[in-house]
């Protein structure tokens, strides 16, 4: 590598030309504070080269960012708000919640009712806890076709449906799980209590997607 003399200002030595190297070195680290010019005129690459590229841009981030110490786990710890919780704790289910009794039938006794709630219909079964099938019915079943399958009012027609069928069976209480975002996920729940059922929990299992396959895209009317 070549360096132009213009570029690179001499640095008067003032010594024998039979001192040693050793000694040639520290009187240019001694004559002068800083780095010596000719260090500084090299050219770098890589990360070294960062300091001597103010504003540079590499796949839109700044090379600020690479020399700026960034504290771990204090994102959005301003943000933080503490909440009272007590009135509701009473509702939220725990350990001691297993061994409880409710109407009579301790909790891992009582059948449970799986609701399907999808965008075209909504389905109904209900299980004991040896998983057989005890009532099983959807918005279909009750008398509606086509698109009216879809709407809450078959919705709460399904569950109030289902509800009539575990009374005539003695089935008096059931936990409700819900799986979906259809329209008739919880008219079919008041469905159940209005037909005399008595519901001791409701749990929505719906799935998340995380990182799924692409949604469809918006409908042009």
């Amino acid at each position: 590598m070549c360096v132009s003399s213009k570029s690179v200002p001499r640095i008067p030595l003032n010594i024998h030309s039979t001192s040693s190297p050793q000694s040639i070195l520290f009187s240019i680290r001694s004559k002068s504070d800083s780095t010596p010019p000719l260090v500084e005129s090299i050219p770098r690459s890589g990360p070294l080269s960062y300091p001597h590229r103010r504003g540079a841009k590499t796949r839109g981030v700044s090379m600020e960012d690479y020399r700026t110490p960034l504290a771990t786990g204090t994102i959005g710890e301003d943000a933080v708000v503490t909440l009272d919780t007590e009135e509701i704790d009473q509702f939220l289910p725990n350990l001691d919640t297993l061994t409880q009794e409710f109407y009579g039938i301790k909790f891992t006794r009582i059948p449970i009712a799986y609701i399907a709630s999808t965008r075209n219909n909504t389905k109904l079964t209900v299980m004991d806890v040896n998983g057989k099938c005890i009532v099983q019915t959807s918005a279909r079943i009750e008398g509606f076709k086509n698109a009216r399958k879809k709407t809450n009012l078959a919705g709460q027609a399904a569950g109030q449906g289902c509800g009539l069928k575990l009374i005539r069976r003695r089935v008096n209480t059931v936990r409700v799980v819900i799986k979906g975002i259809g329209s008739g996920r919880m008219t079919s729940v008041k469905g159940l209590t209005s037909a005399g059922i008595n519901v001791v929990s409701i749990t929505d299992r719906t799935p998340l997607p995380d990182r799924g396959p692409r949604g469809k895209k918006q409908r042009r009317v």
